[in-house]
């Protein structure tokens, strides 16, 4: 499933991309479906999830734009290798960890790596522009970010954060295969940039620039919230068990991850994806806070699975947004974008789950919802608008 369609399984680049989101996907999710129980482990409090998402977000952000100054002057290979390598001892480091500031040592380091790692997928999108390649891409990090909190709610946190080592050098030994053919274009200093740059300077509209970052930031923020804070939500403000309360936020990164693989399979537009989706966003979580906790448990798999169409979409049309020439830098700028939001948003919530209790998530979780409709309505119609630009190859000759 996870094959592109002119590359075979153990050659495509879609593939090793599949492989690293889910890599870096995994121990993201952990933190926060296990901090209700694990914060034990480092004698913290339930706020102390802010700390440590906060410490994540700040690596992430510092790094989140870095695509076109590491592809200047590496290859995507031996960098996404030895990147994978890395996050893979970093994970058996928290694994092993009991003191609290070694811990917040090493999510910062993780989000750092994540951020890169994040920024290359991001860039290989912007050059494909495919949403269905997009949908299968980040429907990998759904995956790993299902399976990292199943796991630790059934095991330990050491368990869990072994197996996200182990997804880790899987990922590494996937992206160190030189017969994987990596497209033409995406490092900035291509034939085909030098000659975008040549015609004269860029220009960017900024109402369309603004959107972007706003479609990201919003999102991302939703999908940030939800998998850290939802598990403090149902133990904390509903009154379910820890177990519960992780598999639910697993359930959650189950809906994203079966949306997104869906996305790969839809033949509507963008547009109607955006349009209908946003509207979907809201119906679903608007339903977890009224009804019964059982049941409000197994609906967050549903807030997942129509959440999980929106980020794919907003990120793989950045071109039809802002120009296929402006958008190398804008889809770095979106990434900023996101994971200031997410910082800014996850340590928000921390503070005011210490002040006023654990149904906050909740109510923030509403707010960005109902932002992202007229967000998304706004990027459909430009959508709808947008003149066709030729589209790159998905895979050229291995290099």
């Amino acid at each position: 499933m996870l094959s592109a369609p002119s590359a075979s399984r153990g050659t495509s680049p879609l593939v090793v991309q599949c492989l690293v989101f889910a890599s870096f996907a995994a121990p993201l999710a952990m933190y926060g479906a296990a901090w209700p129980d694990a914060r034990s482990l480092f004698d913290q409090s339930s706020a102390a999830l802010g700390t440590v998402a906060t410490a994540y977000g700040i690596g992430r952000m510092a790094t989140s734009a870095s695509a076109l100054a590491v592809l200047s002057r590496v290859h995507v290979r031996p960098a996404t290798t030895a990147l994978c390598l890395v996050l893979a001892a970093v994970d058996v480091l928290i694994s092993s960890t009991r003191s609290f500031p070694v811990l917040l040592a090493a999510v910062g380091t993780v989000g750092l790596l994540s951020g890169v790692l994040d920024s290359l997928g991001n860039r290989y999108q912007t050059v494909v522009r495919d949403m269905r390649r997009a949908g299968l891409m980040f429907g990998a990090y759904g995956l790993g970010a299902t399976l990292g909190p199943a796991l630790i709610s059934i095991t330990s946190w050491r368990v869990g954060f072994l197996a996200a080592a182990v997804v880790a050098l899987a990922a590494a030994a996937a992206a160190a295969n030189p017969a994987v053919g990596w497209p033409d274009g995406l490092a900035e200093g291509s034939r085909r940039d030098r000659r975008a740059r040549s015609a004269g300077p860029v220009r960017f509209d900024g109402r369309a620039v603004a959107l972007s970052l706003a479609l990201a930031g919003t999102f991302v923020g939703l999908e940030a919230l939800t998998g850290n804070w939802m598990a403090t939500y149902f133990e904390d403000h509903r009154g379910s068990s820890g177990r519960a309360a992780g598999l639910a936020v697993s359930g959650f990164w189950a809906g994203v991850t079966v949306g997104r693989l869906g996305l790969s399979r839809v033949r509507g537009s963008a547009a109607r994806v955006l349009i209908w989706g946003s509207v979907a966003v809201v119906g679903a979580y608007a339903l977890i806070p009224v009804l019964p906790t059982p049941a409000a448990l197994p609906a967050l798999a549903g807030a997942g699975v129509v959440l999980s169409v929106i980020l794919p979409t907003v990120l793989s049309t950045t071109a039809d947004r802002v120009g296929r020439v402006a958008a190398g830098r804008v889809s770095g700028w979106q990434l900023v974008a996101a994971n200031s939001a997410a910082i800014t948003l996850i340590a928000l919530v921390g503070v005011s789950v210490s002040r006023w209790g654990g149904g906050i998530p909740m109510i923030a979780l509403m707010v960005l919802a109902v932002l992202g409709v007229p967000l998304c309505w706004s990027a459909a119609r430009r959508q709808e608008t947008a003149p066709a630009e030729p589209r790159a190859d998905p895979v050229a000759p291995p290099a």
